[in-house]
């Protein structure tokens, strides 16, 4: 799940960083305080049966998750608030099933300090090759592994991630075929 923080520092769980594409809001979800947002819909713009749905809290995502027993991968998409986060998610017991995903070594350093038994992935995006050089960095600062778009995954590359001591996931992946051929690759998960 991918987590934003509002301009007021509630964690939510919404990928864009503006309104616009799922809410027909304007603005962006940064700039926006949580009274301000707490009613749009979210699921409208993808089908009418789900105009009802809104942008969910964390706290409530973590709760769902919780009872339906899903361990999650969180990418937190911005800085900030990082005690916050992981404040939540011990409060509710769930730091066991979480694995938390960052952008760059960089982010991770407000991260480490505060994870304890969550793992922590390099998150890589469509433009950012995962490379020899970033897997040996990845391994330098202890990363539990990557989180990569799918047209950096080689057989090769799969390879020297393990080689390293590390995991590998893949997004996105939208058919069978696709999910079978990076499972036939070595991946670690999809």
């Amino acid at each position: 799940a991918d987590l934003r923080r509002t301009k007021d520092g509630v964690w939510v769980v919404f990928h864009d960083r503006t309104l616009r594409r799922t809410t027909g809001h304007p603005g962006w979800l940064a700039r926006s305080r949580w009274d301000e947002i707490r009613s749009l819909s979210a699921g409208g713009w993808f089908s009418p049966r789900f105009r009802d749905e809104r942008i969910p809290k964390v706290a409530e995502f973590l709760a769902l998750c919780r009872r339906k027993k899903v361990n999650l991968f969180l990418d937190v998409k911005v800085p900030g608030g990082e005690k916050q986060l992981i404040d939540e998610i011990r409060r509710r017991g769930d730091a066991h099933r979480v694995a938390l995903g960052v952008g760059s070594p960089s982010a991770a350093e407000a991260w480490r300090p505060l994870l304890g038994s969550s793992f922590l992935y390099w998150v890589t995006g469509s433009r950012i090759p995962l490379t020899s050089r970033r897997i040996g960095l990845a391994k330098r600062l202890g990363f539990k592994g990557f989180i990569s778009f799918k047209r950096w995954v080689t057989s090769q590359v799969v390879r020297e991630v393990h080689e390293a001591g590390l995991t590998l996931y893949v997004w996105t992946i939208r058919t069978a075929a696709e999910q079978k051929m990076f499972l036939s690759l070595g991946v670690d998960g999809i």
